[in-house]
């Protein structure tokens, strides 16, 4: 139950954070991620999926956290309401949706993960080139962008999933 949990304060703010980090790292490190291959990072997403394994019995309402999260980026890095309003929700329903049918372990998590950023940025490729904003391949696509992406965000996965669970547990365990 989130009304008794302190976890309805630490996933905003973790939240806020990994909203926060997504932009600046991207900001930041602009030169090394973007260029001939395209490293996308995707902390906030990580952040959701996160909550999704790491929840249990805690209902943290991920569906409405990742549309405000999705109006939010649209808004703020867009300037207008975009595909992310469409693609967090959805990322987030597939992937609770095929988390029911795996145990909870590391590995699941990871390919839980795998598939989060293979949705989220395939179906933000194809709203852009739909939309004329993306004038690359899909194959330029997947070997420029989506694989890099995914391979710089499963090792992001990896070293954060420890001391995430230990933050989740924490809180949890003062319910």
């Amino acid at each position: 139950m989130l009304r008794n949990s302190p976890l309805r304060f630490v996933f905003p703010i973790g939240l806020y954070i990994a909203f926060c980090l997504d932009g600046s790292v991207s900001q930041i490190f602009s030169k090394q991620l973007f260029g001939v291959q395209s490293f996308v990072p995707c902390i906030t997403l990580l952040w959701l999926i996160f909550g999704l394994m790491f929840e249990n019995e805690v209902n943290l309402h991920l569906g409405i956290w990742a549309f405000v999260t999705g109006f939010v980026m649209d808004t703020f890095y867009f300037g207008t309401l975009g595909v992310f309003v469409f693609i967090l929700p959805l990322a987030i329903y597939i992937c609770r949706l095929s988390y029911r049918y795996l145990s909870a372990t590391f590995i699941s998590g990871f390919l839980i993960y795998f598939i989060g950023v293979t949705i989220s940025m395939s179906f933000s490729f194809l709203a852009n080139r739909f939309v004329h904003l993306a004038n690359i391949t899909a194959t330029n696509f997947l070997v420029s962008v989506l694989g890099p992406s995914l391979a710089f965000n499963l090792v992001l996965f990896i070293i954060t999933y420890y001391p995430v669970s230990l933050l989740f547990d924490h809180y949890r365990e003062k319910e």
